[in-house]
């Protein structure tokens, strides 16, 4: 089997604090590595700069990721500025649902409370907002839950409320 060469330690690495502290712990330490030489060795200079070698690694792998990181944040942050500007938050109201989860994502990124744009839409506006919905549908009674979402309605509820519609919408077409 051919055996791994091992690279010695620099002279810059040899004069190094950490190559001195990593001496300082593996100094006493019988070590085997099969893949570079048979049976155990003291541990020596070609030890530790695999060490070292394996540290700087994971922190170059650590800076990757943080820089990764940070550039996904910043265009997140960038992407819930656009959505947060006049003219799309307050589009509609997926518009500022969408932006409002821009600004939760964001928040949980920076560890603060978000601050979400408030729905605009008073009840009294109603009429306005949804024009093309006949206004006695809207008038129905819809205590059993979030019938636009559906949320807090079983199956049977929703139905009643469907057959409700379907007959108003009769009534408004004469169709008996």
């Amino acid at each position: 089997m051919n055996k791994k060469a091992w690279l010695d330690p620099t002279p810059e690495m040899l004069e190094s604090e950490e190559f001195d502290a990593i001496w300082q712990v593996i100094k006493t330490w019988d070590v085997n590595v099969p893949e570079a030489y048979d049976l155990y060795c003291n541990a020596n200079g070609n030890h530790v700069r695999a060490i070292l070698d394996g540290l700087n690694l994971m922190t170059f792998t650590k800076k990757k990721e943080i820089h990764s990181l940070e550039s996904k944040l910043l265009s997140l942050k960038s992407v819930t500025k656009t959505q947060s500007t006049k003219g799309n938050y307050d589009a509609n109201e997926y518009m500022r649902g969408l932006a409002n989860g821009l600004i939760m994502a964001e928040a949980i990124m920076d560890d603060k409370e978000p601050k979400y744009f408030e729905a605009n839409y008073p009840e009294k506006n109603r009429e306005e907002k949804y024009p093309v919905i006949p206004q006695k549908i809207l008038k129905l009674n819809w205590d059993e839950g979030n019938v636009r979402t559906g949320i807090g309605l079983d199956v049977k509820t929703l139905q009643e409320k469907i057959d409700e519609i379907i007959d108003v919408i009769n009534d408004m077409k004469g169709v008996k």
